[in-house]
């Protein structure tokens, strides 16, 4: 038999292409005795199948000069058979000829260069070998970035330094191990950072699904929604009072720009992404703004008598319709037209002033924050158009139910 050189096998299997395609085995006919395997032979049938198991049926009956002369006959009809040079390399090893069976492994790598069966029985025989199998799982590491194919490469590769210490490949063995294993560190650091960056998407994934649970228990749980909050307003524009009884008054108008601190009660619902919600507000604002009033006759010179608007008064109705585009446990940011009807009302001791009424449509922000059911928000709202515009500073307190 041919013996095939190390340095010939390293060329061959540098062409591979897939991780180890080994020779694809015989099935073992282990229900039919020796005589019903050579009787089927009688009857003409004549395969490469049919002499190895008249071979197997030697060696289970230990005539093995039966087995070896079946092994001839399966090879002259499959003279490229790679696993049946394997298994009649083990034959000779069985009987202990170990030079015919390292010559049949050798024969049947020649054939199939990634029969590993046959790599581990053949570097027993001879650890020359070893750099061989060595440099193929190295190869088949680089092709397919494998750390563990790497690290076997490694392995065999000192096993080859260790036994063949005047090896004629055993400085190329040096070079190629460390190549491998700064090829191994580099892959570990590229497995790590992609374990670490799959862990990170598997956080994010687990934290948006939390956030989507938390998000679908929120706006669909007890949607609807009552509070109490404070509202300070500041209107844009002066507002003009005028005089019930102009003739009453020396002055019959009087104009104030104040600002005006209001108790609300909202009432809403959660709908979806929305938040559809009302209120009602009540305000006060002390004010020192004097009118003159009248003149006092009764003096040698006419005095001037002034009046003190002592508060302005406020009642406010009005609605939000405010949508939910960023929700973060605890956090919900909320964003909307608003629009309110409201009444003012100056106070003096006399009630010498008409109320008046005007409207607002504007926009507003919130940012709510919540725990369970319990929510405070924050927001303002500003007036865009209306005859009693102004910003609204709005803090709440809720409830949803």
């Amino acid at each position: 038999m041919k013996k095939v050189a190390p340095f010939l096998l390293f060329y061959s299997f540098l062409f591979s292409s897939e991780i180890f395609s080994p020779p694809k085995p015989f099935k073992v006919w282990g229900d039919k005795s020796l005589q019903n395997l050579l009787d089927l032979e009688l009857k003409g049938e004549k395969t490469a199948e049919l002499e190895y198991n008249i071979a197997q049926a030697y060696i289970r009956e230990k005539n093995y000069s039966g087995a070896k002369e079946y092994f001839r006959k399966a090879l002259e009809l499959e003279p490229d058979n790679s696993f049946l040079f394997g298994e009649y390399g083990k034959l000779y090893l069985l009987v202990g000829d170990r030079d015919s069976a390292k010559m049949m492994f050798e024969k049947s790598l020649e054939l199939n260069y990634e029969n590993m069966p046959i790599w581990e029985e053949l570097v027993k025989l001879d650890p020359n070998y070893y750099f061989n199998l060595g440099m193929l799982y190295g190869e088949k590491a680089k092709l397919h970035s494998s750390s563990q194919l790497a690290r076997q490469s490694v392995e065999y590769l000192k096993m080859y330094e260790e036994k063949v210490k005047d090896g004629p490949f055993v400085s190329l063995s040096r070079t190629t191990r460390t190549e491998l294993e700064l090829f191994v560190k580099d892959l570990e650091a590229r497995e790590r950072k992609i374990q670490y960056e799959e862990q990170q998407k598997a956080i994010a994934r687990e934290k948006a699904e939390t956030i989507k649970s938390a998000q679908t228990t929120f706006r669909k749980g007890a949607p609807y929604y009552a509070g109490v909050g404070f509202r300070s307003f500041q209107p844009f524009h002066i507002f003009t009072f005028y005089a019930k009884n102009p003739l009453s008054v020396v002055d019959d108008s009087v104009s104030i720009k104040q600002p005006i601190s209001e108790l609300s009660i909202f009432f809403g619902r959660f709908e979806g992404p929305f938040f559809l919600r009302g209120f009602l507000s009540y305000g006060s604002s002390t004010t020192d703004k004097s009118f003159l009033q009248s003149y006092n006759q009764n003096l040698t010179r006419p005095r001037p008598i002034y009046g003190n608007l002592r508060e302005i008064n406020s009642l406010r109705v009005g609605a939000e319709v405010l949508y939910n585009p960023f929700f973060r446990p605890p956090v919900l940011i909320l964003a909307g037209p608003c629009a309110d009807f409201a009444r003012f009302t100056p106070v003096d001791r006399d009630n010498t002033f008409k109320s008046i009424s005007g409207y607002e449509i504007g926009w507003s922000a919130y940012a709510m924050f919540y725990s369970r059911n319990f929510t405070f928000d924050i927001g303002y709202c500003v007036g865009i158009v209306g005859s009693r515009s102004g910003g609204n500073l709005i803090m709440g307190i809720g409830y949803k139910f």
